[in-house]
């Protein structure tokens, strides 16, 4: 987990996910999913389910708050499995 805690580690993630193609940042801040699955990573995975809850498009700090709070964020800050 990136130093600054589950917030900061969505933040890195959704930016590794917009690197990948997997959702595109837009100038506005607005995350959207561009539908292509995240594999392998709960944080990453739990970035894309953020966004899928928030119908597919959400702002960042949307994104950032709730990927930050889901589940398997959380176990990989406390150290355990999800």
């Amino acid at each position: 987990m990136p130093a600054g805690g589950p917030g900061r580690a969505a933040d890195v993630a959704t930016v590794t996910l917009q690197a990948r193609g997997i959702v595109r940042i837009e100038a506005d801040g607005r995350v959207a999913d561009s539908g292509t699955q995240a594999l392998g990573d709960p944080i990453a995975g739990a970035v894309v389910e953020a966004l899928r809850r928030h119908g597919g498009v959400a702002s960042l700090v949307e994104v950032r708050v709730a990927a930050a709070q889901s589940p398997s964020v959380l176990a990989v800050e406390s150290g355990s499995s999800a």
